[in-house]
């Protein structure tokens, strides 16, 4: 693999995790949007508990989404950072090498 090719990798990989992060904050948000009330439920879901589970459950899972989105969004931009880190290396290289030699004009 070359390394224009393992750089563009690293750049299709960061869109990836980009989506999955779209995907994880968009249900999230799904999630949050899901709670309900005893009225909603039955007379009996708060007698029993059933309600304070399940808001438990909900809570739990947005949370987890939300936490999932933010990771995931950083791994795209911890990507995106060694793409540039090998960019800006690959550069310095070359403008070190050509310093150092320079050809001769015949």
């Amino acid at each position: 693999m070359t390394l224009k090719v393992a750089l563009e990798a690293l750049a299709s990989d960061a869109g990836v995790w980009d989506d999955v992060s779209t995907t994880l904050g968009s249900a999230r948000d799904s999630a949050s949007g899901l709670t309900v009330t005893q009225g909603q439920m039955s007379w009996a879901s708060d007698v029993t508990g059933l309600l304070q589970t399940y808001e438990a459950m909900r809570s739990k899972t947005e949370g987890l989404l939300g936490a999932g989105a933010t990771q995931t969004s950083t791994m795209a931009q911890g990507l995106r950072t060694v793409k540039t880190t090998y960019e800006g290396s690959d550069q310095a290289a070359v403008e070190r090498l050509s310093s150092a030699w320079a050809p001769k004009d015949e």
